[in-house]
């Protein structure tokens, strides 16, 4: 990733993860942050294929790049 995210941000997946594919787009709701004490941040996203009112998923860094 060549800049840190920001709230607003589209962004897609970079690796398969979970039920999501690499492609997959979303927007950051929050981050960077770090949990649980990892060294890497990570970002809370909603993604579109899950639709209105989803539950947001977390994402580390490595997992998602911006949407350009």
């Amino acid at each position: 990733m060549s800049r840190e995210l920001k709230m607003g941000d589209r962004v897609r997946i970079r690796r398969p993860i979970r039920e999501y594919q690499v492609g997959d787009k979303g927007t950051v709701l929050d981050g960077p942050t770090t949990y649980a004490g990892a060294a890497e941040k990570s970002y809370v996203v909603t993604m579109d294929k899950d639709g209105p009112g989803a539950t947001s998923i977390v994402f580390t860094a490595a997992d998602i790049e911006l949407d350009e």
